[in-house]
């Protein structure tokens, strides 16, 4: 449906590590390894045709050791804390973490803020699309000179932490943009609407 594909933008936490908070109960494999060998199956079947990965979180992905780093190498692309990439003459910011905010299109306006800061010093490319996970809320907002992207999960619902803790919405999905040489940017946003995520009367 989305294929070809030119450029995949990996943003983190392809594994979910231990899961030690839970005691390991709610995973398919422990070995972060295997998980490991898991996430390459999985992102060999996008076919993209070149990569850029940045960092998740150490709770998954590992704080004495980065297991991202070994995809990273299986594919022969660049991995980092904070990425950079032109497409077509556009800037796309990748990072893993932001804010969590109470409104997600605050918290990437508060990003697309600081971003600025560092571009007007100098200190970084401005950012013409500005790209962030972790929250597992997807958000888009379109700003004068800079769009920016709060993407969806890829993991579903029904953790033990969700169920359990956590109320706020969120979404199962992903999000894919044509960037056309002329600088037109138009986003195809695919969030999955699954039976086991309603929720019924016992």
């Amino acid at each position: 449906m989305l294929k070809p594909i030119d450029k995949l933008f990996y943003l983190g936490d392809g594994i979910d590590g231990t899961g030690h908070r839970s005691g390991g109960t709610e995973l398919i494999f422990v070995d972060r390894k295997v998980q490991v060998r898991m996430a390459i199956e999985a992102l060999e079947a996008v076919e993209a045709k070149d990569m850029t990965m940045v960092y998740g979180t150490a709770y998954h992905t590992g704080d004495k050791e980065d297991f991202e780093l070994d995809i990273a190498h299986h594919f022969g692309c660049k991995i980092g804390g904070h990425e950079w990439e032109n497409v077509n003459g556009c800037t796309f910011d990748l990072k893993h973490k932001q804010g969590n905010c109470d409104n997600p299109a605050t918290g990437l306006f508060q990003q697309i803020r600081d971003q600025r800061e560092w571009a007007g010093l100098g200190e970084q490319p401005k950012a013409d699309v500005l790209v962030r996970g972790h929250t597992h809320r997807f958000c888009i907002i379109d700003i004068e000179d800079c769009m920016g992207i709060s993407i969806p999960s890829l993991q579903s619902y029904g953790t033990k932490f969700g169920s359990r803790q956590c109320s706020r919405k969120v979404q199962f999905g992903l999000v894919a943009l044509d960037v056309w040489p002329d600088g037109e940017i138009v986003e195809h946003v695919h969030i999955a609407k699954l039976a086991g995520h309603i929720t019924h009367r016992n």
